[in-house]
């Protein structure tokens, strides 16, 4: 649509760190993932839900060696991430071998409408 990002270079999905974290993580409600949206305040400007929560998510990055073997997860989950440690999850790239399979990570469907 043309429209310039609301919000360029923020390194959690709703801006700067606030407390309490507004995400589905290991110290934030019940154990296991959550519906989606549950937790409303993870949200992107563009209204894309659970960026930083719920579970960790495939993206199409190769790892730093650009090998199709490594692929980058982005996110944080329910299970290893904390508030405390969010941004190891969302602002770096973590790098997994591309048949890493675990219950806290999947992946994103997009459609438009």
């Amino acid at each position: 649509d043309g429209v310039p990002n609301p919000k360029p270079r923020r390194s959690l999905p709703w801006g700067q760190p606030i407390e309490p974290v507004p995400a589905k993580l290991g110290d934030t409600g019940a154990p296991g993932v959550a519906p989606v949206g549950t937790f409303s305040g993870d949200r992107s400007p563009d209204g894309v839900l659970d960026l930083a929560g719920n579970v960790m998510e495939w993206t199409s990055s190769s790892g730093a060696e650009r090998s199709d073997a490594f692929r980058v997860t982005r996110g944080g989950d329910w299970w290893w991430t904390t508030s405390k440690n969010l941004l190891l999850f969302v602002g770096i790239p973590n790098e997994r071998l591309a048949s890493t399979r675990q219950f806290t990570l999947g992946a994103r469907c997009v459609g438009e409408p």
